[in-house]
């Protein structure tokens, strides 16, 4: 189970404009199916890094075009992944 914190709620409603109903749903599909940061690769992984850049969240995923920092099974904030990047995801990926 995640938790969504209550600046996480601020940002999924601003960033992705979800209700209350769907932010625990899509939090924890993030958590379970996001793509971790170990499995990108080039400019995805250094942009990744950039942002996660003091090391204060413990795990970063990847799900749709949003990047999910949680802390634990906190979900921390989420980011939008910026549109040159997101173009090209699917080649920065590793399989």
């Amino acid at each position: 189970m995640v938790h969504v914190t209550r600046h996480a709620k601020k940002r999924l409603k601003e960033r992705s404009g979800l209700q209350k109903g769907s932010m625990a749903r899509i939090s924890e599909k993030a958590f379970t199916q996001g793509i971790n940061y170990g499995d990108t690769k080039g400019r995805l992984r250094k942009w990744i890094a950039k942002v996660d850049f003091d090391g204060g969240t413990k795990m970063t995923k990847l799900y749709g075009d949003k990047l999910y920092l949680f802390d634990d099974n906190r979900l921390v904030t989420i980011l939008q992944v910026p549109a040159d990047l997101a173009r090209d995801r699917k080649k920065m990926i590793c399989y």
